[in-house]
């Protein structure tokens, strides 16, 4: 009796948040020392292609942080077709965070696709290269972060490595959302 009251206890007391987040591994914050080190992350555990992985301009990244929170996205920003238009999918939209839909999203391209504005290039990216994030190509944009979960963390992997999933004349790009500890 007092195991299954203790037990009972336990478990109200620990939030199914924080269960999740264990077995999920969110929130789990890793620091890199560069930002070599945290394209290699990525490259190596999530088959990313380096030269595909940006990051926000220094001076830009607080701000372009918040213009994210604005957005109401989660590990999938859109698609854009140039600096000024992205793709509008309300079906995406009303739940932005399942990859299904994502997939949906991105082979319906064409298909009396409707789009919006967007504020997304007022802002600039760099690679480990230090080339700049080209605004005029057609871009699948995924935003990245070591804190995001086993599944999302999945689901990226699996648009990097199969490219049948994505149109031809698209480009996949990371914009790694959580970098101000190795701007060096």
């Amino acid at each position: 009796m007092k195991k299954a009251f203790f037990i009972l206890v336990f478990a109200s007391l620990s939030s199914c948040k924080s269960i999740y987040s264990k077995l999920e591994a969110t929130n789990q914050y890793q620091t890199f020392k560069s930002k070599n080190e945290y394209v290699e992350y990525f490259n190596k555990n999530y088959n990313l292609p380096e030269e595909n992985i940006y990051f926000p301009i220094e001076n830009e990244y607080y701000n372009f942080l918040s213009y994210i929170g604005s957005q109401d996205v989660d590990y999938f920003y859109g698609i854009t077709l140039n600096s000024k238009e992205k793709i509008f999918d309300s079906f995406l939209n009303e739940n932005n965070s399942c990859s299904g839909r994502v997939l949906n999203s991105i082979r319906s391209i064409g298909e009396n696709t409707q789009t919006v504005g967007t504020n997304f290039f007022s802002y600039k990216f760099i690679n480990i290269e230090n080339q700049l994030l080209d605004s005029s190509e057609k871009l699948i944009i995924f935003l990245i972060s070591p804190q995001l979960g086993k599944s999302t963390k999945k689901e990226i992997k699996k648009f990097s490595e199969d490219k049948s999933l994505i149109p031809k004349n698209f480009k996949i790009v990371y914009i790694a959302m959580d970098t101000p500890d190795i701007y060096n």
